[in-house]
């Protein structure tokens, strides 16, 4: 039957250093899905031995000094009371000379709390780094909240100092997953201990740890650490390399981000979270056909995540291929009707494929979700500007007048759309008509001399064309069929304008 030095594969030692790193090499080996039987007597063997390290290490903790004179002046009682005791057979003996200070020393309290203290301090780092050790365990809250759920660190004094000792040790073992880091900061609240400088990291280390950990509980990207879970990998390394691809990426580096994404991928290349830097990154070096594939091949592992079915929408609609992105956004806008970002999008594609309506629609729709979209604002300008051609207008039969269309895009106060209107006059189908009116009022007034200066010019107006309706050939006052015409130009604008009025009004019910 094989030792537990034997599985672990190094000579009996005491040094709790070189069982770890033994059981981490060997952890390698032994994967908990495909061999949880070597799993367990990996495990069971490490644990024997390092409790087996530890209790040698108690057995060795110094005695203090007790001064002769102490130890003679004791009352007699105290050795009566050790003849008094019941004999103890062997292995109680035995176990109490490992484990128990003779009996005839006793040391004071204070003494014995301040071992007591340091003891339970230096088995909360043991744990803590066999915490670390066991990937698995690692990247689960409940094992760190039972780490952390330690009589120690209701003590304020004690806390500071673990604090202090375990910041240190994070900051060479930082291969965290976020919820790990933000409950960290919710213990120990690093960030502002660092930003004080009540800390034992050197000035240099701090800088740059501290721009680091406010990353990694701040807005940065967060990345899975479940796919990697089980794999038989080294996972700092794989972990330092995906991580750095991500930071390359955010920078826009984007060829060392590739460089970092392949040596990732030489460790283990299909993990969800590797995929998708490495389809951003392509879509970002223009390499979208690729990325289009690399986004379906995550959408297989992750179907449900929304961000992902974004990206991929977006590069497909970059590579005109239309069906396939809006039906994405639809399907988007089935499950999530107020997605902005699809809303936009599927405007984008109906108006690429010139379904105008349509696309003002979706336009109209996130205008009204975002009011000062600046987007949306931009291209329902230039769908009305299409609408307002020609062709389409003659297509679709005056469908949407153009003061409608303009007045879409104005804010729904009455000031704002009567203030609208009257600029909107200020035309030249506006100023056009003014001047026919001044001209005729003019024509009006000099044929009119003639006869009497008493007269009202609009008595004239109706005369003269009273006269033209009864007699064509009749030219009262000098007035003739052409002023007749712009008279009747005239009449037209104002009835434009009236009607321009009117969709105004039932704008604003």
């Amino acid at each position: 039957m094989m030792s537990p030095w034997d599985i672990l594969e190094i000579e009996p030692t005491d040094d709790l250093s070189m069982i770890k790193k033994a059981y981490s090499k060997k952890l390698k080996m032994y994967h908990p899905e495909d061999d949880p039987e070597g799993y367990q007597m990996l495990r069971e063997a490490y644990d024997q031995v390092s409790k087996q390290a530890k209790r040698k290490k108690k057995q060795r903790v110094p005695v203090p000094d007790i001064p002769v004179e102490e130890v003679n002046n004791r009352p007699n009682r105290n050795i009566e009371e050790v003849n008094d005791q019941p004999t103890l057979n062997l292995e109680e003996k035995e176990e109490e000379e490992l484990f128990d200070i003779p009996s005839l020393i006793k040391l004071p309290s204070h003494q014995n709390l301040e071992w007591d203290k340091e003891d339970a301090i230096e088995q909360f780092f043991d744990n803590a780094e066999d915490l670390y050790n066991d990937f698995p365990s690692r990247i689960e809250e409940e094992k760190w909240l039972e780490l952390l759920d330690d009589d120690l660190l209701w003590d304020m004094e004690l806390k500071q100092r673990i604090s202090e000792d375990l910041l240190i040790f994070i900051t060479q073992h930082y291969t965290l997953p976020k919820h790990i880091w933000l409950l960290l900061e919710n213990q120990f609240e690093w960030r502002a201990m660092m930003e004080s400088g009540n800390h034992g990291l050197d000035p240099e280390s701090t800088a740059n740890f501290l721009r680091f950990y406010k990353q990694r509980i701040g807005i940065y990207p967060s990345l899975s650490f479940e796919a990697i879970k089980y794999a038989n990998i080294d996972h700092d390394e794989f972990l330092s390399q995906r991580e750095e691809a991500l930071g390359y990426l955010l920078t826009n580096e984007l060829d060392e981000a590739l460089l970092s994404i392949e040596r990732a991928e030489a460790i283990f290349a299909d993990d969800p979270d590797l995929l998708r830097v490495k389809a951003d990154t392509l879509f970002k070096l223009g390499i979208i056909t690729e990325s289009i594939a690399l986004w379906k091949k995550y959408l297989t592992l992750r179907p449900t995540d929304i961000d992902a079915k974004m990206f991929l929408a977006r590069a497909l609609y970059t590579r005109k291929m239309f069906s396939e992105a809006q039906d994405l956004c639809d399907e988007l806008l089935a499950s999530h009707p107020e997605h902005t970002g699809a809303i936009s999008l599927k405007g984008k594609i109906l108006l690429k494929e010139g379904r105008l309506e349509e696309s003002r629609q979706q336009f109209k729709d996130l205008k009204r979700l975002v009011p000062y979209d600046a987007e949306a604002v931009t291209y329902l300008s230039e769908i009305h500007q299409l609408m307002g051609t020609p062709a389409y207008r003659k297509k679709y039969k005056h469908i949407f007048p153009k003061a409608s269309l303009r007045r879409e895009l104005q804010e729904k106060s009455f000031m704002n759309k009567l203030g609208s209107f009257i600029f909107n006059q200020f035309r030249l189908r506006t100023l056009i008509p003014i001047i026919l009116v001044f001209v005729f009022w003019n024509m009006i007034g000099i044929g009119g001399n003639n006869i009497t200066s008493d007269i009202p010019k609009w008595v004239l107006v109706t005369g003269s064309i009273t006269f033209l309706l009864t007699d064509p050939t009749a030219e009262p006052f000098s007035i003739t069929i052409p002023t007749v015409l712009l008279f009747l130009l005239i009449i037209l604008c104002v009835i434009k304008i009236l009607r321009e009025w009117r969709h105004l009004i039932r704008a604003m019910k």
